[in-house]
């Protein structure tokens, strides 16, 4: 008898969850303005440079923030005729204010006219995009909204079962970052971000999962 009754509250209690919850998708695209401008450098030299050697150049050209974030070695293809030695490939990168962007250019167009010992060739490229803390902050912003929104959703499929809504059982979160302007030597021009966007804003887009209990 006592089993029967254990069986009887365990199926009543399995009867009054429906599944594993209730699940909402909800999503805030967000212009973000650009804080920054980055940089990415391509810089060669001989075999025998340094990689202190070249960071050395940048700083004196008053470049100071740069960072080195990638080497490999091969043939030189930008150079006509292609020379027989080996030469490094420096992947170089730096961010600035972003109303000092056309400032930095000239500053490595000078660089690429004449390339300062030990660099032989240079390519760079920039961009104006959001920097880390800019996104986050954005993040923080909508992340009430995203929530309040997951909420009326799950209420209303709640409503219309015929179930009540419980408590957040589970939580996901990701992001997205659309287009925004750029410029820089290997781009033929501006390109133009994307629409409904801010000018020179980045898009991202935030996505919330949200798991509610249910009965």
């Amino acid at each position: 008898m006592r089993l029967l009754s254990l069986v009887f509250v365990f199926a009543s209690a399995a009867a009054a969850q429906v599944g594993d919850g209730l699940v909402t998708l909800v999503t805030r695209n967000v212009s973000i303005a650009p804080d920054q401008a980055e940089f990415l450098v391509v810089a060669t030299t001989g075999l025998d440079a340094s990689q202190s050697d070249v960071l050395q150049v940048f700083r004196k050209a008053g470049i100071q923030n740069v960072a080195i974030v990638a080497v490999a070695a091969g043939p030189n293809t930008i150079q006509y005729p292609v020379p027989a030695a080996s030469q490094v490939y420096y992947g170089i990168s730096f961010t600035t204010a972003p109303d000092a962007l056309k400032e930095f250019v000239k500053r490595l167009d000078s660089m690429k006219a004449e390339p300062p010992e030990p660099i032989t060739t240079l390519q760079s490229s920039a961009v104006l995009s959001a920097s880390p803390a800019a996104v986050e902050a954005a993040h923080q912003s909508v992340l009430p909204s995203l929530l309040n929104e997951a909420r009326s959703k799950a209420q209303a499929l709640a409503q219309a079962a015929g179930l009540k809504l419980g408590a957040i059982q589970g939580l996901s979160e990701s992001s997205y970052a659309g287009q925004g302007i750029s410029t820089g030597y290997f781009l033929t021009g501006a390109i133009s971000p994307p629409f409904g966007s801010a000018p020179g804003a980045t898009q991202y887009t935030f996505y919330a999962s949200v798991k509610f209990g249910v009965q």
